[in-house]
C-alpha cells in the first residue's frame, strides 16, 4: 500500500512587507538563520483596503508530480479574493513549500470575520486549510 503524504502546515493572512516572505539566509532576507523562512507577521485583524499577504506553507514528504494551489477568502458566504497558482516544476517528495499572494484587501462590509481558505492538489490527492481573522 502507497501513501501520498503531503500537506499544509499553515496559512496566514498578514501586512505585505517589503522583501517578504523570504528563504533564511537568502541576500536582503531579514532572517539571515539558513532552513527559515521569513514570513509577513500573521494578523487576528487587518485593515479594509490595506495590502496584505496570503501566505501558505505546506510539506511534501512522499508525493511527486504535478500539483497546484488556489485559495479563497470569503465572509460567510462572500467571496471576498480568490486565486491560483500552478507550481510549474510540480511538487517534490521531502520538500516543504510556501505560496504567498499580495493582494488588497478589499470588502463593502464595514466589518467582518473573514476565513482564508487553501485548497492543495496533488495529483490525485487533496488538502485544505483554513485559518479566521477579523477585518475592519
Amino acid at each position: 500500500m502507497t501513501i501520498t503524504v503531503i500537506g499544509f502546515t499553515n496559512a496566514s493572512v498578514g501586512m505585505q512587507m517589503k522583501g517578504f516572505p523570504c528563504m533564511g539566509g537568502t541576500t536582503g532576507c531579514a532572517d539571515q538563520t539558513p532552513g527559515t523562512i521569513a514570513l509577513s507577521a500573521p494578523m487576528a485583524v487587518v485593515m479594509k483596503g490595506s495590502k496584505v499577504t496570503y501566505t501558505f506553507e505546506f510539506e511534501d514528504v512522499s508525493y511527486t508530480g504535478p500539483c497546484s494551489l488556489s485559495f479563497v477568502l470569503v465572509d460567510g458566504a462572500t467571496k471576498l479574493d480568490a486565486g491560483h497558482y500552478d507550481f510549474p516544476a510540480g511538487c517534490t517528495a521531502n520538500t516543504a513549500y510556501f505560496a504567498s499572494f499580495d493582494r488588497v484587501l478589499r470588502s463593502k462590509m464595514k466589518m467582518g470575520i473573514g476565513t482564508l481558505k487553501g485548497s492543495l492538489k496533488a495529483g490525485t490527492y487533496k488538502d485544505a486549510i483554513a485559518q479566521n481573522f477579523c477585518y475592519m
